[in-house]
C-alpha cells in the first residue's frame, strides 16, 4: 500500500508541477514502483497508464461537476499531494517496525525451536 501511495504521491506533485501526463507517470513511476515490478508486471502498468488523457484533457476530468479552475485544481493537487506524503510516509514506518517485530519473533522461535520448546 505505501509504495502504492508513494507513487501517487509523486504523480500528483509532478501534475502539479506542469508536466505532462505521460511525462509525469513515468517519471513517478521509475522513481517508485519500477524496481520493485517484474517485466510483466512494468508492461502491464505502461499499458494501464497510456490509457490516461493527456494533461489539459486530465485537468478536466478533475475538476468534476463542480468546475473549479484550473488554479484551484491544482491546489487541491498539491494539498493532496502533501497529505498523501504524510499517509506515505506513516505507511512505510509502520511496515518497517512490523518487519522488525516479525524478525525478532521468528528469531524467538527458531531459538525455541532448537531447545524443543516449540
Amino acid at each position: 500500500v505505501a509504495r502504492n501511495l508513494s507513487f501517487l504521491n509523486e504523480l500528483f506533485s509532478l501534475l502539479a508541477e506542469n508536466l505532462d501526463t505521460s511525462d509525469a507517470v513515468n517519471l513517478a513511476y521509475a522513481r517508485t514502483l519500477q524496481k520493485h515490478h517484474s517485466f510483466l508486471q512494468r508492461q502491464a502498468f505502461y499499458l494501464v497508464y497510456s490509457q490516461l488523457p493527456a494533461r489539459e484533457p486530465l485537468m478536466h476530468i478533475l475538476e468534476g461537476e463542480v468546475q473549479l479552475s484550473n488554479a484551484d485544481v491544482l491546489q487541491e493537487i498539491v494539498e493532496m499531494a502533501q497529505l498523501t506524503k504524510h499517509v506515505t510516509d506513516f505507511a512505510f514506518s509502520l511496515d518497517r517496525e512490523m518487519n522488525q517485530k516479525v524478525s525478532a519473533e521468528k528469531v524467538q522461535f527458531d531459538v525455541d525451536t532448537a531447545y524443543g520448546r516449540a
